[in-house]
């Protein structure tokens, strides 16, 4: 759909809006989805033909695995755009978790100390212990197109992100 089309499919139903100054007492129209399910009916002819983002099979596709990327659950904690601050912040999540886990203390610590999970709660009640490695800070891409840096992908900070899954269709 090119600008002019865009403009003049948006404007008119506005207009209408516009003039009537309510929705009461307009005219309503059922929509339904086509057979490709799209409400709006914008779907191109060629797009079985655009090359696909993923398969779950690297020569067909431009990304071979299908994957959420790091999830870390702590975004605050884990990501910065200062390498410094974002070691700083680590760093103070882990000691807060191993002075927890020294006591055996699965109990949250205050919200500013640490953005606490039931998984970090259980490793600190049995005792587990983390330290920093700086080697696993590593600039990634944040919600997409923001170049930060992170620690949470990695063992660094302790709390590893799920491994990629395979597409359903390579299967």
């Amino acid at each position: 759909m090119n600008n002019a089309s865009y403009t003049v499919n948006r404007t008119l139903p506005l207009s209408a809006v516009a003039e009537a100054r309510t929705v009461v007492g307009l005219t309503v129209r059922d929509i339904t989805p086509n057979g490709f399910g799209d409400w709006l009916n914008q779907r191109r002819d060629d797009f079985e033909h655009f090359f696909p983002v993923s398969t779950g099979v690297a020569k067909n596709s431009l990304f071979s695995v299908i994957s959420n990327g790091v999830k870390s659950q702590r975004d605050a904690w884990v990501w910065n755009f200062s390498k410094r601050e974002l070691i700083s912040n680590v760093g103070r999540t882990i000691d807060v978790f191993n002075e927890k886990s020294k006591l055996l203390d699965g109990s949250a610590p205050p919200v500013d100390q640490v953005s606490w999970s039931r998984r970090m709660s259980r490793l600190a009640s049995i005792g587990k212990s983390f330290s920093l490695n700086r080697d696993q800070v590593r600039v990634a891409f944040y919600r997409p197109y923001t170049a930060l840096h992170t620690c949470g992908g990695g063992r660094c900070s302790g709390w590893v992100s799920p491994p990629p899954m395979r597409s359903m269709r390579s299967r």
